[in-house]
């Protein structure tokens, strides 16, 4: 088995609810705001991959549907 490149992974194994998005993002944006940008920390480096990474999560987050109608 091959691992998956990380923008290749779904977001969950299911949908998420309008309340785990809620509180998902609730984490998330104080830690994209302490951070800043990823390049205050390197694009290559772990901190920088990991603003990267929060960015694109949240963006799926926000732009997939959720369970709830």
């Amino acid at each position: 088995m091959t691992a998956r490149a990380f923008k290749d992974c779904p977001l969950a194994a299911c949908a998420l609810s309008i309340e785990e998005r809620a509180k998902w993002l609730n984490v998330i944006d104080p830690m994209l705001r302490y951070g800043g940008s990823p390049g205050d920390w390197g694009y290559d480096s772990k901190l920088g991959r990991l603003l990267l990474a929060l960015r694109e999560v949240r963006e799926e987050i926000v732009s997939t549907p959720s369970t709830d109608a």
